[in-house]
């Protein structure tokens, strides 16, 4: 695979392929970086967060398969590595991987490979970040200059500062250098497939300005088809067509896709958008291209239709040894199995015994069975706590790290049926879709992750209504998608104790420094609840005090720039009153 970036410097050797540790290297005809000038920041005190860069997809989808961590004199540490949609903030499914640093060459990039590729489409903007700990193998610098390959840009470099993703711009800047590998698509290569294509036919209205997800639609009618066609449709206007399957490409390369439609006909390669097509009244040819292993790729068309006549002409496709044609019925096919990517070891989890209330913390409320319903199907919500067996949920391990979670009134078990899906209760089968990952955080709270999409449980839009539903969503850390496990059993003391500790969870995190270490100015971000004055004090180890200063705050977010050249290198103590709390933050300043 190519490289997004190779590095070299003067302080250092030169670039080449760096070996994972202990193992095989990665396979690899190309990277994106090539690292011209770098310098770290030792920092101190064992905070952990997320920092790296920012970078836009330029016109071809990438298809990325390893990430990787530029190597400094003496790191050692294991690094998470993940890549996050710059729009949404959300994670990239399947795209975090761990890079253990130990023994590795300095000067040189670490890389792991991903369990499986991960196709970005075009014009689009991503972060690549690791898992930065202060004290550990910290690396911080603004200025990190980077070179890139001509398949992608980046814009400047990025961090998580506790409650969102900020940036700081700089072409061609990082935090941390870090780099991924890409190349041709790995096929999914299903077995036991047939003939033909999925479909799902979907009604609306007034599609006219406003173009809907189709995924977010519940669709009228599900089949099969033996080829593309917009026939049984029952609407006159905003009527639209999901195709899925696989298409099998004879030989790697570069393939281009064409699709020929009145209204809208886009496809997409393993997710990614590879054509888009969306003109309103105008019969139009579009194209994209995609580099592709030889064997079987999972893709889908979707045709919408909005007013006027409804034409839907072909798809086509063309590659090394194919000419321009329509795409064969005899190289499109459905169903089947694909093998998942072998799974590394999992440490046992949590153990679990009796029955449990799952509660959201960013309201307190419980997951609850509509209705207390016993039917297969039965949605999932959120809802104030109460003593009732359809609150109240036993987690029993399956092995390798996961739980099925099994409602006490019905036995049946929390469960997601696609990637798009609500939760819901079904009967237990063992399918991937019925387990999860818990796993506990650093705050106390769980993140519980489906098996089969590896998204989180999560209280839809953030609600803090009763009967809002629970829902799956890539994970950011967000108070709707954390979990206190609270067992059925604990006694008023216990629960008075968690109260008293989530306040000052709260309190905590109302509070966050960047940078910090700082050298000449230090950023205070602190979430007020009501309009009203504060005092921010700065003191040494001493207790005395360096800087003093008396702010206005507003209702919701405020950041207030401390300057702190005139402070020497050393150890100080932030304190922050507001509202009536005081919250105290370690600050260090490195010259």
């Amino acid at each position: 695979m190519e490289k997004i970036y190779s590095a070299h410097t003067p302080a250092l050797p030169a670039a080449q392929q760096a070996r994972p540790h202990g193992s095989s290297p990665v396979p690899s005809r190309r990277l994106l970086l090539s690292l011209l000038a770098l310098f770290s920041v030792s920092f101190a005190f064992g905070q952990t967060t997320w920092m790296g860069m920012r970078f836009t997809v330029n016109g071809t989808p990438l298809n990325v398969n390893a990430l990787g961590r530029m190597v400094a004199p003496g790191n050692s540490r294991t690094h998470q590595l993940k890549l996050v949609n710059a729009l949404t903030g959300k994670d990239v499914p399947g795209s975090t991987v761990s890079v253990s640093l130990a023994g590795a060459a300095s000067g040189q990039f670490k890389y792991a490979s991903l369990p499986r590729t991960v196709t970005l489409p075009a014009n689009t903007a991503y972060y690549l970040v690791s898992s930065e700990t202060q004290g550990g193998d910290s690396w911080y610098s603004s200025s990190t200059s980077l070179t890139t390959t001509g398949v992608a840009t980046c814009s400047g470099g990025v961090f998580w500062n506790g409650s969102n993703w900020a940036t700081q711009g700089g072409t061609n800047n990082s935090f941390v250098p870090v780099s991924f590998t890409y190349g041709p698509r790995d096929p999914e290569n299903p077995s036991g497939t047939s003939g033909g294509l999925n479909y799902a036919y979907y009604q609306g209205a007034n599609w006219w300005d406003f173009r809907p997800n189709v995924d977010n639609l519940r669709p009228v009618r599900t089949g099969t088809k033996s080829y593309f066609d917009i026939s049984g449709a029952t609407q006159s206007d905003n009527f639209a067509f999901k195709y899925t399957g696989y298409i099998n490409v004879p030989t790697t390369g570069w393939y281009t896709f064409y699709t020929y439609a009145d209204d809208a006909c886009d496809l997409y390669v393993g997710g990614a958008l590879v054509v888009s097509n969306n003109q309103k009244n105008i019969v139009t040819e579009r194209s994209g291209r995609i580099e592709l292993k030889a064997g079987k790729h999972s893709f889908s068309v979707v045709y919408m239709d909005t007013r006027g006549s409804h034409i839907f002409y072909h798809v086509k496709y063309e590659g090394p040894g194919v000419a321009k044609q329509f795409v064969p019925a005899s190289r499109i096919s459905r169903g089947g199995t694909v093998s998942l990517p072998t799974e590394e070891p999992v440490a046992a989890g949590p153990t679990f015994s009796g029955y449990y209330q799952l509660l959201a913390k960013h309201s307190g409320k419980a997951v609850d069975i509509s209705d207390a319903s016993t039917v297969s199907g039965a949605d999932a919500l959120q809802y104030t706590r109460g003593t009732g067996s359809n609150q109240q949920f036993s987690i029993q391990s399956v092995g390798s790290g996961y739980y099925k979670i099994v409602a006490r009134h019905s036995g049946k078990v929390l469960a997601v049926t696609s990637s798009t899906s609500i939760v819901e209760q079904h009967t237990y089968s063992g399918s991937s879709m019925h387990q999860w990952k818990v796993e506990l955080q650093s705050d106390g709270y769980y993140k519980i992750t489906n098996r089969s999409t590896g998204k989180a449980l999560d209280v839809m839009g953030a609600s803090t209504l009763d009967k809002a539903r629970i829902g799956q969503y890539t994970y950011v850390g967000a108070g709707n998608q954390k979990w206190r496990i609270q067992s059925t059993g604990a006694s008023a003391r216990e629960a008075a104790a968690e109260t008293a500790a989530e306040q000052l969870e709260e309190a905590a995190d109302d509070v966050t420094l960047f940078p910090n270490p700082a050298q000449d100015h230090v950023q205070v971000t602190y979430k007020a609840k009501a309009d009203g004055p504060g005092t921010v004090e700065v003191s040494d180890a001493t207790s005395q005090s360096k800087i003093s200063r008396t702010v206005e705050l507003h209702a919701g977010d405020n950041v207030i720039d401390l300057d702190v050249t005139a402070l020497p290198t050393g150890i100080y103590f932030l304190r922050l009153n507001a509202e009536g709390k005081e919250v105290t933050k370690k600050l260090v300043v490195a010259k």
